[in-house]
């Protein structure tokens, strides 16, 4: 799938390690509260990457269209669960920057 998704150019353990450290990255930005603003753009941007097989690959994804997910399909769409967090993280942090310091 990373060929097909990368067009032959990346080889898969580049992508895997390379995916991989993004996700520690957004999992200790969120755990230690630190970078916010750095760690939720990274969150979408590699959500937003992670969902492509969705549209590029909708074989490998759905058994039955639209309801029968594979296991791959379930890890995609839980992902709209993570970008549903990164929304409301990102409204706490807009409100946290824009209140006044007492």
């Amino acid at each position: 799938m990373t060929n097909i998704l990368f067009f032959g150019t990346l080889p898969t353990w580049v992508a895997v390690y390379g995916l991989a450290t993004i996700e520690c990255l957004i999992g200790f930005g969120l755990l230690l509260n630190i970078f916010m603003r750095l760690t939720l753009l990274g969150l979408f941007a590699q959500m937003i990457a992670t969902s492509t097989p969705v549209f590029i690959l909708p074989e490998i994804i759905f058994s039955q269209i639209p309801f029968g997910l594979t296991m791959k399909g379930h890890h995609i769409i839980k992902n709209l669960v993570l970008i549903s967090a990164g929304l409301a993280l990102g409204a706490k942090v807009r409100t946290q920057k824009n209140k006044p310091a007492i």
